[in-house]
């Protein structure tokens, strides 16, 4: 199986907010996910480190097995 999504420790803080904390995900290819939770759970900051609208404090997101802070052209092109 390819691994088409993977994060590594991600993390966000916003000041002394934490948003996203320490999150590890990986979803294969033919997986299908979603994102539950009530308001403020970090859904929407986690899609949007993962798309690069935002940068992580810390940790690391892998699409198509290429870190997408490097490759993120390319992985899009994908």
């Amino acid at each position: 199986m390819v691994g088409v999504l993977q994060t590594e420790g991600l993390t966000k803080h916003f000041g002394h907010f934490k948003a996203v904390q320490d999150l590890n995900l990986e979803v294969q290819e033919g997986d299908l996910y979603g994102f539950l939770g009530g308001n403020g759970s970090g859904k929407t900051t986690t899609m949007r480190m993962i798309l690069r609208l935002i940068r992580p404090t810390a940790g690391r997101v892998t699409l198509f097995g290429k870190d997408n802070r490097h490759h993120f052209i390319e992985i899009m092109q994908q």
